[in-house]
């Protein structure tokens, strides 16, 4: 359903103050991405038909029961305003905090949520706080979120029939929001989550063990402090002095983890025991187990000497999903995070993103991509570009295939050279247009928030992808939208050079 604000100046219906979505005007010469991400979002407001299928994605997403379950809660946001806030948030590159502060002061994106300077202060407004907004954008699942970006490069496409004709893509790591995972700091994490979670449910509950609890963190964070200072002695003996630190610290670790045992026995004996997975009983079991994977770990490794593979480790406890990936290029060449992959059109739109599941490269993703994205673009892509790490020869050939006119280098100094001689002029001037890819890339980076998730978990992290692969996707339709209506507009600026082959 389309939200219900008033278009017409003569409603009488119309609240005092209130200017319509369609009159709002922009700047043009304001080159902030808040400018051109409304811009397209007044756009999608004035267009019924894209409106409707935008609105309906996100009401089957907030409300799944259907259009009467409206009434049964979640007072004060209605879909048009959570699909505005949700574009807006990483369109823009914000935090809920500012996103917050936005929502009260920006008088443009005020307009667009439907509000006026009457509002300021009153009951609906109150309702847009930073809590009430992360909860109803984390209603959008990625699914509906990749829907929706779909719709923007769809109508980007009418707008500019030949922008789908010449793809470029890459991968790059989204990192998580992790410190760096050192054995010992992931030990203390444990054994701190499962202290705090077991006085709580003690407290709740009214089970003894747990009272002298800020004690027991006390004693953790001693344990940490004093080996991290042992560790980096240069002392004669310092490594004897470590290994007796560790093992009075794994000592510790065991009683603690006993004791939480305790804990959790005694609360399965209790009838009113809540055994849902958000509960602080689920929260306590997932703690233990991950501590006790993590004191084992940190023996095998500290005591034992034992090399331990990348595949076992555990690099967080808060996200068990975390993978590293040494990619060796310069300032990190290791980094915690999953590889995602972007696939640009010429014009500037995100046609697709994918997250790579653990141990996946570059090669084992990227015919089925293209082929799917050939697929839902009607068969309009002519060239696609992409570097070596997505060779093989199996690659190679399905490509061809798939595109008329492939560009993807091959590996190896004497093969790479032989292709280059052998190469058409299109191949050249592919390989030389797919360098851009880097700035698309760089955009997502530092004006889309992709620098480092800031959701937690796996859901949380592909969730945060497809909002910024959205945010970016309105920019870039809020951008040809206003070159196309305002001759040498700054907010339309852009040194994308254009497609010659």
């Amino acid at each position: 359903m389309r939200a219900n604000f008033p278009e017409n100046l003569n409603d009488p219906n119309m609240r005092l103050g209130v200017v319509p979505i369609g009159a709002l005007q922009l700047d043009p010469n304001c080159r902030d991405a808040k400018v051109k991400v409304l811009r397209a979002l007044q756009y999608i407001y004035q267009n019924k038909e894209l409106c409707d299928q935008a609105l309906q994605l996100v009401g089957n997403a907030v409300n799944p029961q259907g259009e009467d379950a409206r009434k049964t809660g979640r007072p004060g946001m209605d879909y048009w305003q959570i699909l505005v806030l949700a574009s807006v948030r990483l369109g823009c590159n914000l935090t809920y905090d500012e996103l917050h502060d936005l929502t009260y002061q920006h008088r443009a994106l005020r307009i667009m949520l439907g509000f006026s300077d009457w509002d300021m202060g009153s009951d609906d407004c109150e309702l847009f706080t930073w809590n009430r907004i992360r909860y109803n954008v984390n209603k959008l699942p990625v699914e509906t979120l990749n829907r929706i970006s779909d719709l923007i490069v769809a109508i980007g496409h009418k707008l500019v029939p030949d922008a789908p004709e010449v793809m470029r893509g890459d991968s790059f790591v989204v990192g998580l929001n992790i410190h760096y995972p050192i054995d010992r700091q992931q030990l203390g994490d444990g054994v701190r989550k499962v202290i705090q979670t077991c006085a709580v449910l003690a407290q709740g509950y009214g089970i003894s063990g747990w009272r002298k609890h800020e004690y027991l963190m006390k004693q953790n964070r001693k344990f940490l402090k004093s080996l991290s200072l042992a560790s980096r002695s240069r002392q004669k003996n310092a490594k004897n002095r470590l290994m007796n630190l560790y093992r009075e610290y794994f000592a510790f670790v065991e009683k603690i983890l006993e004791r939480g045992l305790t804990t959790m026995e005694a609360l399965n004996q209790r009838q009113d025991l809540d055994l849902s997975p958000s509960t602080a009983y689920a929260d306590l079991f997932y703690y233990m187990s991950a501590t006790e994977y993590m004191r084992e770990l940190t023996m095998r490794r500290i005591v034992e000497h034992e090399s331990v593979p990348n595949a076992q480790k555990l690099f967080s406890i808060f996200e068990p999903h975390a993978e590293l990936i040494n990619r060796g290029k310069i300032p990190q060449a290791i980094e915690f995070g999953h590889r995602v992959l972007v696939i640009e059109d010429s014009v500037g739109f995100i046609c697709h993103h994918e997250v790579m599941d653990i141990d996946m490269v570059d090669k084992d993703v990227l015919c089925r991509a293209m082929e799917n994205l050939q697929k839902r673009l009607g068969n309009k892509i002519r060239s696609a570009s992409f570097d070596c790490g997505f060779h093989s020869p199996e690659n190679q050939t399905r490509l061809a295939d798939i595109v008329s006119q492939p560009c993807l280098p091959v590996k190896g100094v004497k093969l790479a050279r032989k292709q280059r001689e052998e190469a058409s002029v299109a191949w050249h001037n592919a390989r030389d247009y797919h360098a851009g890819v880097e700035s698309a890339i760089h955009g997502l980076r530092a004006g889309n928030g992709l620098d480092r998730c800031r959701d937690r978990g796996y859901d949380g992290y592909e969730r945060y992808v497809a909002l910024a692969v959205l945010g970016r996707n309105l920019c870039t339709l809020g951008r040809i939208l206003m070159e196309q209506e305002f001759e040498g507009s700054h907010a339309a600026y852009t040194k994308r050079k254009a497609v010659n082959f």
